[in-house]
């Protein structure tokens, strides 16, 4: 018993050289927890252990944008997908676009409505804008309203046709009291505008479409089902039938 009692305890023993393991540091590693007996301790691991088990993922900023943009047919598809039998895509609507993706906002404009200022001038009529853009979003549609900035000039008066700007009802009534010559918006806005009355396309002379531009996740605007939709209907139902009729708005597809 003597002998039992001058020697340390065993459990002691094996305490302190646990303890001892699981205070030493390492650089460059990671602790885990391991379970010695009952209690629960924190060994090291290296970092290579865990880099391993990570998934590399390719980041959005390392894919390559196209250098080529879609052409009309591409379009002419895409409005053409459920139509009526008797509806037909109107011939040389058309009228410029942007497959190279060698131009700038203004210079697109430009190639729709070359003599603008003098159109802006001359133009009276409440409701219909010259220009018509639509974008697949509202964010995106601001930033292409500040870059057509150097072609619209001082005189012409824009408007912003989209939900998170204001109110639809608020809408109406600013295209019903003042003369709009470069709008710019979203499908689902300018189709509910066009719908309910409060916006026209008789005088619209170019309807530019930001075909090619790409988001972050690089969808362009018809890849998105929600805009596609409305975006379709809008064609089918006010642009087409006033091309039919007067031979216009052109189209453009940026």
């Amino acid at each position: 018993m003597a002998d039992n009692l001058a020697d340390e305890e065993w459990w002691n023993k094996e305490g302190n050289k646990s303890s001892g393991e699981a205070k030493k540091k390492v650089g460059g590693m990671k602790r885990k927890a391991v379970t010695v007996g009952k209690k629960s301790i924190k060994t090291t691991a290296s970092a290579d252990d865990a880099s391993k088990k990570r998934r590399k993922r390719k980041r959005i900023t390392e894919a390559k944008l196209p250098n080529v943009g879609a052409d009309a047919e591409a379009f002419r598809k895409l409005i053409m997908t459920g139509a009526e039998a008797s509806q037909e895509f109107p011939d040389d609507c058309v009228s410029v676009c942007n497959v190279d993706m060698n131009h700038t906002v203004g210079s697109f404009l430009k190639t729709g409505i070359p003599k603008w200022k003098k159109v802006v001038g001359v133009h009276t009529r409440k409701m219909s804008p010259l220009i018509l853009v639509l974008c697949g979003n509202a964010l995106r549609a601001c930033h292409f309203n500040s870059e057509a900035n150097t072609y619209k000039g001082e005189d012409c008066k824009s408007m912003k046709l989209f939900a998170k700007h204001m109110k639809m009802k608020q809408q109406a009534a600013k295209l019903a009291e003042n003369v709009v010559h470069f709008a710019v918006g979203t499908p689902s806005r300018v189709l509910a505008l066009l719908d309910e009355g409060h916006l026209s396309l008789e005088m619209t002379k170019f309807v530019v479409l930001d075909w090619n531009w790409r988001d972050v996740k690089l969808k362009r605007m018809v890849d998105m089902a929600d805009i596609r939709t409305p975006l379709v209907s809008l064609f089918q139902k006010h642009v087409f039938p006033g091309i039919t009729e007067h031979g216009r708005p052109k189209i453009g597809l940026y």
